[in-house]
């Protein structure tokens, strides 16, 4: 059975138990660590933390970018930040169909503008999310421009960028950055 709202699915989610965590890496503070999660969540979401910061919308599917407080089963408690794509259940509700987040911040560490964008489900449901970190610059709005000539676009509204499409897009991509008059500040690969 599916969610009642789009918004609940990403409640139910994040109420999952805990999985297991397998790491490919050693686990460090403030260095990705790439990791697979079977049976459930790789971490205990504080729900009383859970804020909804950002949500886009394309046909029936959304995307949201999240925040919560999470207890990790060897780095301890963490502030993560995920973009969740949330999709229709035919007679059954709502759903997630995958996420991608993680710890920390870029911001306070930046020394140029960019975005932090993970997410997934190309070629045909594609959705992204991420923190853009603007190191002094004033950026108003993030494209996401990929080979096949699909750009996408969002403003910076609460320092992320957020992207939901119903259409097909081909990697790679490249985020650029833009300022209120709509210069280029910076591009960046985005998605390989």
């Amino acid at each position: 059975m599916g969610s009642p709202t789009p918004e609940q699915a990403v409640i139910d989610e994040l109420s999952r138990p805990p999985g297991t965590v397998t790491d490919l890496a050693e686990p460090q503070r403030g260095v990705p660590t790439p990791s697979i999660v079977t049976g459930g969540v790789g971490f205990v979401v504080d729900l009383d933390t859970l804020r909804f910061v950002k949500r886009r919308q394309a046909g029936e599917r959304h995307v949201f970018y999240v925040t919560f407080a999470a207890e990790h089963p060897r780095l301890g408690l963490l502030e993560m930040k995920y973009a969740y794509p949330v999709e229709p259940v035919p007679d059954r509700g709502w759903r997630t169909f995958g996420g991608a987040g993680g710890a920390g911040t870029l911001s306070d560490r930046a020394t140029q503008p960019g975005v932090n964008l993970g997410g997934g489900g190309w070629p045909d449901h594609f959705y992204a999310g991420g923190e853009i970190y603007c190191a002094g610059a004033d950026i108003a709005q993030v494209e996401l421009r990929f080979a096949n000539g699909v750009t996408l676009s969002d403003d910076a509204g609460a320092d992320v960028a957020l992207f939901i499409t119903e259409s097909s897009v081909q990697l790679p991509a490249t985020a650029v950055l833009l300022d209120p008059a709509g210069n280029k500040i910076r591009s960046e690969a985005a998605f390989r």
